[in-house]
């Protein structure tokens, strides 16, 4: 299993290496995907967190190197996201609420919630931003979720 999370690491390096010399001339946009594991503590996420923290610092490194090249590099920390990698998880209904409860608005994300942040960095639009590492995950890296009343009986 950490030779797949080695291998994210190591594809992101390679895009970024494969991306350089075709943005020499005109610049660009490099958005990496990171994940909230590596921002926050997480149990049994060690494997993810560790290679996750490694695309985020890439990301930043690389912005510092290639911004005087007019090449912006940013990564996007999704939340736990339903996709088919984690379709373990959301399937089973008590790991889904377990999941859905470290989240303050209670869901679980959805890939267009990503999807979106992405399209929004790779906007022209949105060339002042660089550098970033940009959490999509309902507030779960910063928010200590308000926890449910609960009835008296």
């Amino acid at each position: 299993m950490a030779e797949c999370y080695q291998c994210d690491l190591n594809s992101c390096f390679h895009v970024l290496k494969a991306s350089l010399k075709p943005m020499q001339e005109s610049g660009g946009a490099i958005i990496f995907v990171s994940s909230v594991a590596a921002e926050i503590g997480m149990s049994n996420h060690e494997a993810i967190a560790a290679t996750k923290a490694g695309v985020a610092g890439l990301a930043r490194s690389a912005a510092a190197s290639y911004s005087n090249r007019n090449i912006r590099v940013n990564c996007v920390a999704p939340g736990f996201t339903v996709t088919e990698m984690t379709r373990q998880i959301w399937e089973n209904d008590q790991s889904r609420q377990i999941s859905e409860s470290m989240n303050p608005f209670g869901i679980l994300g959805e890939p267009r919630y990503i999807s979106s942040c992405i399209s929004w960095l790779l906007n022209e639009e949105n060339k002042w931003v660089n550098c970033q590492v940009i959490s999509v995950d309902g507030g779960m890296s910063t928010v200590l979720p308000k926890p449910k009343a609960r009835v008296s009986r």
